[in-house]
């Protein structure tokens, strides 16, 4: 499994439906695990970006797709993007 960080933020149509957003995120949590992936944490942050996503997919075609059927929602924002532990990046380097 790679992991894959997620960068959430409501549309302005969702964001007239606050009371909804639960409901969003349990849809993106059900649509990752039909997929295949899991998804680890849902963190609210500060800044640009109102969200932040820890996914586990096992391939790009997976995470792909994932992302296909969560802009289908048209409730989320997002940019997602490969990650991996640093020491590998570091044993790269030394």
């Amino acid at each position: 499994m790679f992991t894959y960080i997620g960068l959430f933020r409501l549309t302005p149509m969702a964001r007239e439906h606050l009371e909804k957003t639960p409901e969003y995120f349990e849809k993106i949590h059900k649509i990752v695990e039909a997929e295949g992936g899991t998804l680890e944490r849902f963190l609210a942050i500060m800044g640009p970006w109102e969200y932040l996503a820890i996914f586990k997919y096992p391939d790009n075609d997976v995470a792909f797709r994932v992302l296909g059927k969560i802009a289908k929602l048209e409730v989320f924002e997002t940019e997602t993007f490969p990650a991996e532990d640093v020491e590998l990046f570091w044993k790269v380097l030394v």
